[in-house]
């Protein structure tokens, strides 16, 4: 059974739940959370699902056994879409390397951006229908698309143009991002 939270929620190492109380006028104060949830695993960006489910990538500087996950309770993180997927065992294609980016699109699935960074394998789009609890597609970010310091970061997808934008950070010289391009991805 999924958690339902509402999606005012912001992980970022702690979930926090912003209150119902109006708007607070420009000026007035900081608004105050209340604290949902707390793992010690770090969490990188969130998104949720047509049906409330929160999936949460992990940040791969921190280098944990888990890519992504979904938050299933207040305390319990379950591997998204399943440990097989965030295990180093499968070849490449078929598993979660290094994932920041990640959507979920309004029609059930969910996109994560691998960077590849981990192992220094082909960057990649995993497409996860949440809906049939399947794999809907791999989509390789072909080498043509690449700089020889690429790291596709994050991205945002344009259902109206059939795109993806994906953020490079191109780190470059000494991680200055001189080499910071935008890819853009004909779906």
């Amino acid at each position: 059974m999924p958690l339902h939270i509402p999606r005012r929620a912001l992980p970022a190492g702690l979930v926090a739940l912003m209150p119902s109380a109006p708007a607070v006028a420009q000026g007035a104060g900081p608004a105050m959370a209340d604290i949902a949830a707390g793992f010690d695993l770090p969490l990188g960006n969130p998104t949720f699902t047509p049906e409330g489910r929160l999936v949460v990538s992990h940040h791969p500087m921190f280098e944990t056994d888990t890519r992504v996950s979904e938050m299933v309770s207040p305390d319990t993180l379950r591997p998204f879409p399943n440990a097989r997927w965030n295990s180093e065992a499968p070849p490449p294609g078929e598993r979660l390397d290094a994932v920041l980016g990640i959507r979920a699109d309004g029609e059930g699935k969910v996109w994560m951006l691998d960077m590849g960074s981990r192992s220094q394998i082909p960057p990649k789009f995993v497409i996860w229908d949440t809906r049939s609890d399947s794999l809907y597609r791999v989509l390789p970010i072909t080498s043509s698309a690449l700089g020889a310091h690429s790291e596709p970061n994050d991205f945002v997808l344009d259902s109206v143009n059939g795109a993806a934008y994906i953020a490079d950070e191109g780190v470059g010289k000494d991680g200055d991002g001189s080499e910071g391009a935008l890819i853009v991805v004909n779906l």
